[in-house]
């Protein structure tokens, strides 16, 4: 089951709003929460040994759920000096080295708070187009932000997509 019908078309008319997403009813899948969500996912496109890439320090039920999926955890390491972003040379090195099932991007970052920037977003889906990796969006603090404490506007990656 899918979920709630009701609230499948609520979510399709929020997304239709906010990031301007046409969506069929059967491509919602409510479940209980993000990391329920990230798990079905997996399932679905994680076969034995794909690899996928994961910025570190990163959420630990995550990978957990890469390793109950057999699936090869390739890390890309941030830094609290570079506000936790992503180094689009060593992402193109890694792609360079091995073939990549999917990246998984959490932003709002968890546990560094880290806001991944739209720059950087664009870089990952010219790459992801360019070597066929499928990108998994964790963006489940989107609307937890400090504007007083906040660093750099947060950018929805389906959002990106849809302006392109």
């Amino acid at each position: 089951m899918l979920g709630e019908e009701y609230l499948r078309r609520a979510i399709i008319e929020y997304e239709k709003k906010f990031y301007n997403a046409s969506l069929a009813l059967t491509e919602i899948l409510v479940t209980g929460g993000g990391q329920s969500a990230i798990f079905a996912t997996l399932q679905a496109i994680l076969s034995p040994d794909d690899n996928i890439i994961v910025t570190f320090p990163s959420y630990p039920s995550y990978i957990n759920a890469f390793l109950y999926n057999r699936a090869n955890v390739v890390p890309i390491p941030t830094k609290v000096e570079d506000n936790f972003d992503i180094s689009i040379q060593r992402l193109k090195e890694i792609l360079e080295q091995k073939p990549i099932k999917a990246l998984l991007l959490i932003s709002p970052g968890n546990p560094t708070g880290a806001i991944i920037p739209k720059k950087t977003l664009n870089e990952i889906a010219r790459l992801a187009e360019k070597h066929n990796f499928l990108i998994i969006s964790d963006e489940i603090y989107r609307n937890i932000l400090f504007d007083n404490q906040l660093l750099l506007p947060f950018h929805p990656f389906r959002k990106l997509l849809t302006e392109q």
